[in-house]
């Protein structure tokens, strides 16, 4: 040990420590990291230093491997050539799916799907992180099974904040349905045209709320008189007969085109 020698003081001297029972393991654990130390020299200095490294560490990690039974889980065929690489760091969709990144599609549906049952609350998140990792490594089963999710109803957290922005609020409000609502009826009132997307976004905050009332709205397929005209392509100044016939025309033209929009008119 070090007394405090400085030039000031040529009195003071290096002594070395004094082993005591309160030490002992202190000092042996000193000891085996300086040798840890000097065997991640390069060569050349080891030489120099002719120090003889008497302890030769084993890495953990194959033991907290086998001890994790990670050993043997299905992973894609590209990273069993790929060496692994412990200091680089994973895209955190992976982690938020308590997935890596080497794990197969199936291995990783199945995360999915395991985070959506244990933390029902966060789906929308674990859907966009479905959603990215699909897109990532450009598998066509995950992107096949974010879209089923999506058909299904579900939405991801990025096309909730999307639906909200639409209207002007944050994702986080605290205004309640009958606001929301509210602001739906003034854009459609406001903007006719944009009346499909407005329903569309009403509808992914309803379900994100699991709110019925909004829901109800949504999927009120109702049209107003100015929209059904526009829809069978007439002028308020035709009669009813021809309003009559351009309605059975456009059916025996586009037979599904009023089941597509199964309106009725306000």
């Amino acid at each position: 040990m070090l007394t405090g020698f400085s030039q000031k003081d040529p009195e003071q001297f290096w002594r070395l420590p004094r082993i005591t029972d309160a030490n002992r393991e202190f000092l042996r654990d000193v000891d085996v990291e300086l040798q840890v130390k000097i065997t991640q020299r390069p060569a050349n200095e080891q030489l120099v230093l002719r120090q003889q490294v008497q302890f030769l560490p084993k890495a953990a990690l194959p033991i907290i491997v086998r001890s994790l039974q990670y050993t043997d889980y299905p992973t894609t065929v590209r990273s069993r050539t790929k060496p692994v690489n412990l200091e680089a760091l994973e895209h955190p969709h992976y982690a938020s799916l308590g997935a890596v990144e080497d794990f197969s599609d199936e291995l990783l549906a199945w995360a999915y799907d395991r985070q959506c049952r244990c933390d029902p609350a966060n789906k929308p998140y674990y859907l966009d992180c479905l959603s990215g990792i699909a897109d990532g490594r450009s598998s066509e089963d995950l992107q096949t099974k974010a879209v089923m999710a999506e058909s299904s109803g579900e939405y991801g957290q990025q096309a909730i904040e999307d639906a909200y922005k639409f209207f002007g609020l944050d994702y986080k409000t605290r205004e309640g349905d009958d606001h929301i609502m509210g602001l739906y009826r003034s854009r459609i009132e406001s903007a006719p045209r944009q009346k499909d997307e407005a329903r569309k976004y009403l509808l992914i905050i309803g379900k994100a709320r699991n709110s019925d009332k909004i829901e109800t709205l949504a999927n009120d397929r109702a049209m107003s008189y100015e929209e059904a005209m526009e829809f069978l392509q007439v002028s308020e100044e035709v009669t009813s007969d021809f309003i009559e016939s351009a309605a059975v025309a456009m059916v025996c033209r586009k037979p599904r085109a009023l089941d597509a929009q199964d309106g009725t008119i306000d």
